[in-house]
């Protein structure tokens, strides 16, 4: 969005400013699309995950998933764990 697109002006026009927002985001994030971005993990994957045999950009390739994915998902399992 450009500077003319102030909280004032989308305010003023919603459906316009709803179409300028969707622009944007046509344009800056059609590269992000990642299959497997909400398919759920099984019980397998977890395991694999925090099991850390192997590195996690193999383990990427095999899970189908970012290596930045799985550094998430270890990240968050482990704090589940440690508060509950």
């Amino acid at each position: 969005m450009t500077a003319k697109h102030t909280k004032a002006w989308r305010r003023k026009y919603p459906e316009k400013a709803r179409e300028v927002q969707a622009r944007h985001n046509a344009k800056y994030y059609k590269f992000q699309f990642c299959p497997n971005s909400r398919k759920p993990y099984t019980d397998e994957e977890i395991e694999a995950i925090l099991s850390k045999s192997i590195p996690d950009k193999q383990l990427a390739d095999i899970l189908g998933r970012s290596v930045k994915a799985i550094e998430l998902k270890r990240h968050f399992l482990k704090k589940e764990r440690k508060s509950g």
